[in-house]
């Protein structure tokens, strides 16, 4: 037997021309007729062993450098296939094997992913698991768009994939829960010749998980939905500004929440990047501080304090190059500013200090 390790060989899937530490790899026969032949070193190892480094350094995103191989395989021997194979009686000589997975986040997306793959490979087989089973009315399990596929008429030809073009591949769509269900499937041993009242937990099992990934679609709908229909108190009339100021009356259904919150934000901060979790713990925040806070308080208070605000942040961030001024400080200081008491947790104490200063050294 013998193993060869190439680390540059053509279009391998761990072909690269040094290793992790800058050194130049090349190819080696790890083992020769049977006789182990090398180490595969990189530096550290290559010290304690007293040997030279092989170039053989990997690593990652947060760990230091060690040993692993490149593109291993096991040279041609001198028998051929079908002699190889001769004095078996019963066995199975497989081809090819190649398959792989995608998994979307919902159930809408399996279509979506489908059409794409259409039109870039041929598609000679396809099973849809999904449709097998809604077509039932009590049937429950595995779900999911198995494709069999080969590259298409337009990619079949190109040199880069001419090693490719004589295969076939199986592309399995499932979502997040459809994979869930079949990897823990798997894992139920008996399924079929059980007990009625076993059987009946595994089929209730299987229809929450179809639950499951009906309901999450269905909330992110939901979703987009009290984000394009939060009403806009933004396009109203101004509130009132100065000593005589007060807060304009609310409606029902009148809460600060997350989708409203969205709505009055990006109306001051059109540049700035609201990513939904950090919206969601911050607008929570401000509950907690306020618990009967409305979307018209809230905005009145951004209305009646921001160009304050804004000529604070122009003269914190010309003292303080490094800092950080982001649209949630703007909104803090506002809050704070539009009511001292109330927000006072909206701000550290530094950071109250060091406003409650500029303000009288402006006023």
């Amino acid at each position: 037997v013998t193993i060869i390790e190439d680390p540059h060989r053509h279009r391998g899937l761990r072909s690269k021309p040094c290793d992790a530490e800058g050194l130049a790899n090349r190819r080696r026969q790890l083992v020769d007729n049977g006789i182990l032949t090398t180490w595969l070193l990189d530096l550290r190892t290559a010290r304690q062993l007293k040997l030279e480094p092989t170039g053989h350094a990997a690593r990652g995103s947060s760990s230091p450098p060690s040993p692993a191989s490149t593109n291993v395989y096991m040279a041609a021997g001198v028998h051929t296939p079908y002699a190889l194979m001769s004095d078996i009686k019963d066995g199975m000589y497989i081809t090819d094997l190649i398959g792989l997975r995608m998994v979307c986040l919902y159930e809408d997306e399996l279509d979506l992913v489908a059409n794409m793959v259409r039109s870039h490979f041929e598609v000679i087989e396809i099973s849809n698991r999904v449709a097998d089973v809604e077509r039932t009315e009590s049937a429950f399990g595995y779900k999911g768009l198995h494709m069999d596929l080969r590259l298409g008429a337009t990619r079949a030809p190109l040199p880069e994939y001419a090693a490719y073009a004589p295969f076939r591949f199986e592309l399995q769509l499932r979502t997040v829960i459809q994979d869930a269900w079949s990897v823990l499937d798997h894992k139920i041993k008996y399924k079929k010749s059980i007990p009625n009242a076993l059987k009946r937990r595994i089929n209730v099992l299987s229809a929450l998980f179809e639950l499951a990934d009906r309901e999450f679609r269905q909330i992110r709908d939901a979703t987009e939905a009290a984000l394009r229909e939060a009403p806009d108190e933004t396009t109203g009339t101004e509130p009132p500004q100065g000593p005589e100021k007060q807060e304009r009356p609310s409606s029902a259904g009148s809460e600060l929440n997350a989708f409203t919150f969205l709505k009055i934000a990006n109306h001051f901060f059109k540049d700035f990047d609201f990513e939904p979790h950090k919206v969601d713990g911050f607008v929570q925040g401000i509950r907690e501080w306020s618990p009967d806070i409305t979307r018209v308080s809230f905005n009145d208070l951004l209305q009646q304090n921001i160009t304050t605000v804004k000529k604070y942040k122009l003269a914190y961030e010309e003292k303080n190059p490094g800092g950080k001024f982001n649209a949630y400080t703007v909104i803090r200081h506002c809050l704070y500013l539009g009511d001292k008491s109330k927000f006072r947790r909206a701000l550290t104490k530094v950071s109250r200090e060091a406003f409650e200063g500029w303000l009288v050294a402006t006023t």
